[in-house]
């Protein structure tokens, strides 16, 4: 658990952090509208870019209504970045006990093999 929300935090501060770097107020200029607003709607708001898109989208007096549902596209941005921090902040999965077998099936060119590793041994038939 500690692991997982060190991680969290990790990402957290990492990209609090890097939002800073976007400093030139005219770095998206010469970026058209239609890419502008595409990646605002496509990237969460923690983004290193964001500002500065939304910075010269308003320059331009875009809103991006043309190109979609700007809030639906952030919402869903932002939702996919809280999956990440969620599955960083689970417990991993217990590996199994030193010497017990795992088996596992495949299917290879049509036939179906069963394989059984124990410690570093795998057998398959």
């Amino acid at each position: 658990m500690v692991s997982g929300t060190l991680k969290l935090l990790s990402l957290v501060v990492v990209a609090t952090c890097v939002g800073c770097a976007v400093s030139n107020p005219d770095a998206f200029r010469d970026t058209p509208t239609a890419k502008l607003c595409n990646d605002y709607m496509k990237y969460p708001s923690l983004n290193v870019y964001q500002g500065a898109r939304a910075n010269e989208l308003a320059r331009r007096g875009e809103d991006c209504s043309r190109f979609g549902d700007v809030a639906a596209g952030q919402q869903r941005a932002n939702a996919q970045l809280q999956g990440l921090a969620n599955s960083l902040s689970r417990p991993p999965q217990a590996l199994p006990a030193a010497g017990a077998p795992v088996t596992k099936t495949y299917i290879i060119n049509g036939k179906t093999m069963t394989c059984t590793t124990v410690n570093i041994v795998t057998n398959c038939h």
